[in-house]
């Protein structure tokens, strides 16, 4: 998407299409994995009867049981769809702001659309307008070492800066999280890679966030379920799945709510732009 001109009706109409495409897609991605749940739930349910009680058959849901079910479906989707139209209409106020930001105020572009990172960002730097692009990670979705960590940030800003939106940006910033392993394999931390780079003098510098030990329990709960209808994407995932907390940030649930992820991050990003002043 070009910037430097106001949002047309056409670009916001077509915004608006993307994204509900993306969405139908996701919501159909999510109502496959339900119901693999349930079934395995009940395959579970049905062996730990006849262990327990004998061969009897576990007796079939009742009208009222699939009526509930479709009724709590039929909520989900529509609590989906506020959750989707809120996030929709945040990135075209987040575009307009930027392209209406004043002179003085430096334009920076993260390469997420996530509101932790792009918080995160406005919070390290006074004075800037922030707009958050998806970019590619192309690493996988749990990184395992700090090296896949830090290529993942650094291929989204590989992505970032090839996209037409960074000729008329001063700074972009791109964050990974990953897993990083102790020698002991009893030791898991959970910290970011930030790269920061001067987009009008072409520098860059990295730094990264301060660790969160993520609990060992977590950690192999994730890999046992591996390759099951069941597995999370990631760490964080399962330990949102486990404790209703924010799969983006367990680091708040992990440190009784008292350093969540977007505090860390700030910091690591004024780290990063400091370095880039020497």
């Amino acid at each position: 998407m070009i910037l430097g001109h106001t949002l047309t009706a056409s670009e916001e109409a077509a915004l608006k299409k993307d994204k509900a495409q993306a969405y139908a897609t996701s919501l159909s991605n999510q109502i496959a994995t339900n119901r693999a749940t349930r079934f395995a739930q009940s395959q579970q349910d049905e062996a730990k009867h006849k262990y327990y009680l004998g061969p009897s058959p576990i007796p079939p849901p009742t009208g009222d049981v699939n009526k509930e079910m479709k009724k709590a479906m039929t909520q989900a989707r529509k609590e989906k769809q506020t959750e989707y139209q809120v996030a929709l209409d945040e990135q075209v106020k987040a575009l307009r702001e930027y392209r209406s930001a004043p002179d003085s105020f430096l334009k920076i572009l993260v390469a997420s659309e996530s509101p932790h990172k792009t918080r995160a960002v406005k919070g390290a730097v006074s004075n800037a307008n922030v707009l958050g692009i998806p970019a590619p990670s192309g690493v996988s979705s749990q990184p395992l070492d700090f090296a896949e960590t830090l290529s993942g940030a650094k291929n989204r800003m590989s992505a970032l800066i090839s996209a037409p939106a960074s000729g008329q940006a001063d700074y972009a910033v791109a964050i990974e999280n990953g897993l990083i392993p102790g020698d002991d394999g009893e030791t898991f931390i959970d910290l970011a890679a930030i790269v920061v780079r001067n987009l009008r003098k072409g520098k860059e510098s990295v730094s990264t966030s301060a660790g969160v030990q993520i609990p060992k329990n977590y950690v192999e709960q994730w890999r046992q379920e591996l390759g099951s209808r069941s597995a999370c994407s990631s760490v964080g995932e399962l330990i949102a799945r486990e404790n209703a907390c924010d799969a983006a940030d367990p680091h708040s649930f992990l440190k009784s709510k008292k350093h969540q992820r977007e505090q860390l991050l700030t910091t690591a990003v004024q780290v990063a732009m400091a370095t880039l002043d020497n």
